[in-house]
């Protein structure tokens, strides 16, 4: 799916002939037949009128093109350009016909056009069905051709529609052609609180789209869409404001190109970090009275609610499986930042603090397997600035003798 506001048409309704500056040409063989104006109803996709070619036997020996050639279109301001149209073939059977999307920046001389794209006739048994010109005999399809390798900088595209036909040859119809400004859709969405009440918003840019449009919805709230963020050319997003400790939401971007934007996304939900810092304990996932539940996989992101301060967790009881459930601890917002710690067991931990460089959050991942489910923990939190004589770690004891040692350690 993808947006598009409309650059170039035609639908060959205005006068029942060739419009005005549109070519008609061809490579000099086979000049029976040539594309022209058709009025009959069968033959059009949108009446009164329409282009065709009719069939012309090659003999099996020659290359006949037909060529039918747009006015030169501007789309020095088109980033992200398609062609659209509507065609069909009429007899059913291979032919050994195609029809060519072609491009020029310079001229009509058909030396100086490029290939974009090409299709066949439908007919049954095609081995390959993908690149047919539709999915029925006589029946008008949609096709579509990527413009952007002349986007952006040309004033001046010329775009050729040619039949070419080595064989028996086929009857080609064309009607309704548009160029048309296309904004892809945005895909894989990614929200990640970052604190207490900023969150990081992510997705995959689905070409060169230049900005984005990004609504938030507190829930149980619906989108309305109206952008929160407009414009938006940072891609990840962070957004340091609106957000509400232990509150819920739902944030939903689109593509922006400029005049014409994408389709939102689906809905991608995101729960911000409660406040741990009032005195609310951390539990594990049982809560304070029961025992974990099996197979759990829970992450808990515990930021400070001042910018410059720190979390430190102390531990009043800790008891898990051992060597089997683990409590996975991580010095910052997210489990890809350094591992402090990976409990397990019955041994009440020491306290944990995390380290202001990495903003001052802890990250807990806590796993357990189906057996065995145990009381867990119960921890209090506290927010406070770092240190100014933080502790020295890595405490170590080394050559001792009777009567010296030799003492080492990590400053804080």
């Amino acid at each position: 799916m993808l947006g598009y506001s409309q650059v170039f048409s035609e639908n060959f309704d205005a006068t029942a002939a060739i419009p005005a500056g549109w070519t008609v040409t061809n490579n000099g063989l086979g000049t029976g037949q040539q594309w022209t104006y058709t009025g009959v109803a069968t033959q059009v996709n949108s009446a009164p009128g329409a282009m065709r070619v009719l069939a012309q036997n090659t003999g099996g020996t020659q290359t006949f093109e037909d060529w039918l050639i747009t006015p030169a279109i501007n789309l020095t301001a088109v980033s992200n350009p398609q062609l659209r149209f509507q065609a069909k073939t009429s007899l059913g059977n291979n032919q050994n016909s195609k029809i060519k999307v072609m491009v020029s920046t310079t001229n009509t001389t058909l030396a100086s056009f490029t290939l974009v794209k090409e299709w066949h006739e439908f007919y049954t048994g095609d081995p390959d069905p993908a690149n047919a010109i539709g999915t029925a005999n006589n029946v008008y399809a949609l096709n579509t051709a990527d413009l952007t390798a002349v986007a952006g900088s040309q004033a001046t595209v010329y775009v050729a529609f040619v039949m070419e036909n080595t064989g028996a040859g086929d009857n080609w119809f064309l009607d309704d052609v548009e160029i048309v400004q296309t904004c892809p859709d945005v895909t894989t969405p990614v929200a990640t609180p970052t604190g207490q009440t900023t969150a990081q918003l992510s997705w995959a840019n689905p070409g060169s789209v230049p900005s984005f449009d990004v609504e938030i919805v507190a829930l149980p709230g619906t989108p309305t869409g109206v952008p929160t963020y407009t414009a938006v050319t940072s891609n990840p997003f962070n957004v340091t404001t609106g957000l509400v400790a232990g509150a819920q939401y739902a944030f939903y971007v689109r593509s922006n190109c400029g005049g014409v934007t994408g389709n939102w996304t689906a809905a991608t939900n995101f729960t911000m970090p409660i406040n741990y810092c009032t005195g609310t304990h951390f539990y594990d996932p049982g809560g304070a009275a029961a025992n974990y539940p099996a197979n759990a996989n829970v992450t808990t992101l515990i930021c400070p609610a001042n910018p410059g301060d720190i979390v430190t967790v102390s531990f009043a009881t800790f008891n898990t499986q051992l060597n089997t459930d683990f409590l996975r601890v991580y010095d910052g917002p997210n489990a890809t930042y350094p591992l402090l710690a990976t409990l397990s067991g019955t041994t009440v931990p020491a306290p944990i603090s995390a380290n202001i460089i990495n903003g001052g959050c802890l990250t807990f991942v806590f796993t357990s397997n189906a057996t065995t489910q145990a009381a867990g923990w119960d921890a209090t939190v506290t927010c406070a600035p770092p240190p100014t004589c933080p502790a020295p770690s890595n405490l170590l004891v080394n050559g001792t003798t009777d009567t010296t040692a030799t003492l080492s350690w990590t400053p804080g």
